[in-house]
């Protein structure tokens, strides 16, 4: 200890001279504001002068000192002298390296304190309560001991003129390509990943040069090529163990399946088949959420989409449930198209070959061979497995796509309505009719607001909501005015003629379609929900009565005649663990409660849609993942809460 303390003080004495340096930088930030060089106010400039000349001086004094604390002794055959002692190799490299370290930590001190004093500069020191106070720390404190530690390293190898520099070089650069192709694939996808990763190994870099100085000097002695060797095989045998550690976490985030699954965010499934597409968080695997695709009977799954947040579902399933498909960023500021069958085994995805500027909107046909692309204004269909464009269909560029369906293999039925934010009675839908067999397309109808605006304070409208019956195509259109009005109304699908008017409300109105034609939605009063059946014509059938007033979601008709339902009691923000699932028989008005379900799994979809999904599948209350079998009553817990 006493040797420790001799050598940390003759080399503090030896460099004395940066605090010199020091002391003349802290003068220049009270001097520059007397020479008008800024158009600011004194203390400003000083505060800002202050981090300058602290933060330049203390990174160049530790590249100054790091260089030459050992290797400039070492190069001169001046560390003879300290090994003729009865000095150990720690001590010599603890001293040197904690009199650098305290030299550059006392010349930031030198210049930032005599400004932190000064009340008026002092708010460029303060520490924000949602500031993160590391950053600081790691620009006063880490970096220098960072660059002390490496320009020591880079100076024993520059000084020592053996192959080992060769040698140092390849294993840098063999290290850097493991890096890379192990942290690649979550480039886009897990930024607080990186973020862990690139902490562990800054403090791995750490402790191997530290490491590595101190086996140089203990090793080494007065040897430039032996203590060049045994910093080296320090250093990058520390490194690389950090890199095969980085590579396995890498490896396992990667390998996640729907098993490690801890909660269930969002879930889009088939129109038919057990296959469904799932996403949420994982133990251990901080934002990296992907896209996962589940057979429920079998249990095969297939990563897939990694680019898309959880709210957004990326994948479109075919009407048969047989073929879905998917953008997928390739980390270039393009988007490929990309495709999978799905059958009893694992699913391959296939290439398309077909890239766009953008993630477009897309749908899928009903057997799964063709797409439809919506990007730039223009619709495209392509044969999928051929990528073959077989019909461009520009169409009004000022108005947004509402709703997209296959009526058939060459048959397509769009949709537009007014882009989101506009406003007022100009916001005209208009439907157009594409045929790829004959190769035209068609503005075969409208629907002009004027037509169905019956109140008077519904004058603008704020937005519009489409549900489709393409079996008898027919559409739900759901339009929301200011006043929070909303008015239901039944369309042709072709021609936009209205077909009934099913009243306004003052409440988000939810309505499916059912299998024989009629229509089933929500009415709610300030107390009581009420569930409607309609015609297919869209008079008034049947109400039943659910109980308190919430937010209602129908999950999807699981029978003929039988849908399921959820409501979420207290409208003022009760939890989603408080909703009650149930199954409601429109014929007879019978209700089943449905135990151990909360809300239908695509809630956040039907939320904001209205869409319905399979109504068989829910969350619990802890956002597992069940499915209710309407035969049975029994609800099958799939997945959540990892395995």
């Amino acid at each position: 200890m006493r040797a420790f303390i001799a050598i940390m003080v003759r080399e503090f004495t030896d460099r004395r001279t940066v605090l010199g340096a020091a002391a003349v930088a802290a003068i220049i930030p009270f001097v520059l504001p007397y020479f008008n060089l800024v158009n600011s106010p004194a203390h400003d400039v000083r505060g800002i002068m202050a981090w300058v000349m602290s933060l330049s001086l203390a990174w160049v004094s530790a590249v100054f000192l790091g260089s030459s604390m050992i290797g400039s002794e070492l190069g001169q055959g001046r560390m003879g002298f300290y090994f003729s002692r009865p000095v150990s190799g720690l001590a010599i490299w603890g001293g040197k390296l904690i009199a650098s370290y305290l030299l550059v930590v006392i010349c930031e001190l030198l210049v930032l304190l005599p400004v932190w004093l000064m009340p008026s500069s002092r708010a460029y020191f303060d520490h924000g309560p949602g500031e993160p106070w590391w950053g600081m720390v790691a620009l006063l404190a880490g970096v220098p001991l960072f660059l002390l530690l490496v320009t020591h390293a880079v100076g024993i190898m520059w000084r020592a003129r053996s192959a080992w520099v060769a040698i140092d070089t390849g294993v840098f650069l063999f290290l850097i390509l493991i890096l890379w192709i192990s942290v690649s694939p979550l480039s886009f996808s897990a930024p607080e990943i990186l973020f862990a990763i690139g902490i562990f190994l800054t403090l791995s870099l750490l402790v191997a040069l530290l490491a590595a100085g101190a086996v140089q000097v203990v090793v080494g002695r007065t040897d430039p090529r032996r203590s060049h060797a045994a910093l080296s095989i320090t250093l990058w045998s520390i490194m690389f163990v950090a890199t095969v550690l980085v590579g396995g976490y890498t490896g396992w985030v990667l390998a996640i399946g729907p098993e490690d699954l801890l909660e269930i965010e969002t879930v889009e499934a088939a129109p038919s088949g057990p296959w469904i597409c799932v996403s949420g968080p994982s133990r251990g695997r901080f934002d990296f959420q992907p896209w996962i695709l589940f057979n429920r009977e079998t249990s095969v799954s297939l990563r897939i989409s990694s680019s898309w947040p959880w709210w957004f579902s990326p994948v479109v399933f075919s009407g048969d449930g047989k073929r879905v498909v998917w953008v997928e960023s390739d980390g270039l500021e393009s988007w490929r198209l990309v495709f999978s069958d799905l059958g009893e085994g694992t699913p391959e995805a296939n290439e398309t070959g077909l890239y766009f500027r953008a993630p477009p909107g897309l749908e899928v046909s009903k057997s799964g061979d063709r797409v439809v692309i919506l990007e730039d204004g223009v619709a495209s269909v392509y044969e999928l497995e051929t990528g073959q464009l077989l019909l461009a269909a520009p169409l009004d560029k000022d108005l947004r796509v509402t709703r997209v369906w296959f009526m058939d293999e060459d048959t397509l039925r769009l949709v537009q309505d007014r882009r989101q934010g506009s406003s007022g009675l100009d916001r005209t839908i208009k439907i157009w009719e594409l045929d790829v067999s004959k190769g035209t397309v068609l503005n075969t109808g409208r629907i002009v607001p004027s037509e169905i605006s019956t109140q008077e304070e519904a004058v603008v409208i704020l937005d519009s909501r489409v549900v489709i019956d393409p079996v008898r195509d027919r559409l739900l259109l759901v339009r929301r005015y200011r006043g929070k009005v909303r008015q239901i109304t039944l369309h042709d699908a072709r021609t936009g003629a209205l077909l009934a008017d099913l009243g306004v409300s003052k409440d988000r109105i939810i309505a499916i379609f059912l299998e024989d034609g009629s229509l089933c939605r929500v009415r709610r009063t300030e107390v009581e929900v009420w569930l409607e059946v309609c015609s297919d014509e869209g008079q008034l059938v049947r109400t039943i009565h659910l109980g308190r007033t919430g937010r209602v979601f129908i999950g999807g008709e699981v029978a003929p005649g039988v849908v399921t339902v959820s409501v979420l009691e207290d409208d003022a923000g009760s939890p989603v663990e408080s909703a009650s699932a149930m199954a409601v028989d429109l014929n007879s008005g019978e209700i089943r409660e449905i135990d151990g379900a909360t809300i239908p799994a695509l809630w956040l979809r039907l939320y904001s849609t209205g869409l319905p999904g399979n109504g068989r599948l829910f969350y619990t209350g802890n956002q597992e993942l069940v499915e209710w079998d309407p035969q049975t009553g029994e609800t099958k817990r799939i997945l959540g809460l990892g395995e």
